[in-house]
């Protein structure tokens, strides 16, 4: 949710609110399972913090992932907000194409490879 000071959010809100990143984590670890996801490489500096990320959101996955995976799924909430609020306008004019470009490159970012 958005960070506004004195907000707390409806705790019947809170894993409706967590879907997005669920399904980001559930199809990582099927392709990881079925040896599809290459995990991208990882700064020296950000391995604390994906050993964090990873033990708190997906333990089986490597931690290198789970910071892309924090990382596409900011983004997608990104392009789906310029899109939904008209933030494009102006700027982009194959707004399909863009996006779906996009998105594939967000799932190359967490190591999916393209099928076929």
């Amino acid at each position: 949710g958005s960070p506004v000071p004195g907000y707390s959010a409806p705790q019947d809100t809170i894993v409706p609110a967590a879907r997005v990143g669920l399904l980001l984590i559930e199809t990582a670890r099927s392709a990881h399972a079925g040896e599809g996801v290459a995990p991208p490489p990882l700064p020296e500096g950000l391995r604390p913090e994906a050993a964090r990320l990873a033990a708190d959101v997906a333990p089986d996955l490597p931690p290198a992932l789970a910071v892309a995976l924090v990382a596409a799924w900011s983004q997608l909430f990104g392009l789906v907000s310029f899109e939904v609020f008209g933030h494009f306008h102006n700027v982009v004019e194959d707004r399909e194409t863009f996006f779906a470009t996009a998105a594939r490159r967000l799932g190359q970012d967490v190591g999916l490879l393209p099928r076929g």
